[in-house]
């Protein structure tokens, strides 16, 4: 997105926490961003386990796909049916994202 700042990313990342801690659920895990610009994206496991292994991670990453795909932002920016969560990171100038447990495991992708 021409123009997207730290601003909307800090926000973007307020917007999904915000819907992670309003959930009828309990959702393990916690979103923030990181960096003097704010392009740097962390998701954290909150509960042993939950998070251990890529499959899990990246079921994650599904879900968030999902989510994405329901917002106007993302259904007026792109093909949402063929578009993914890295896409919407990349529109919203992320640079990267981390995904670890917070023990044991972590994976780590540069968003070009």
């Amino acid at each position: 997105v021409q123009g997207a700042e730290r601003p909307q990313r800090v926000q973007f990342a307020t917007v999904v926490s915000q819907g992670t801690i309003q959930s009828a659920y309990r959702v393990p895990y916690a979103v923030f961003v990181k960096g003097e610009k704010a392009d740097k994206m962390i998701i954290v496991g909150l509960q042993p386990g939950e998070m251990a292994t890529v499959y899990r991670a990246r079921a994650i990453l599904a879900n968030m796909t999902t989510m994405s795909r329901l917002s106007p932002f993302f259904q007026e920016r792109t093909v949402a049916e063929d578009a993914n969560f890295f896409d919407l990171l990349k529109l919203l100038g992320f640079k990267q994202l981390t995904i670890t447990d917070g023990d044991k495991f972590s994976h780590q992708v540069n968003i070009k």
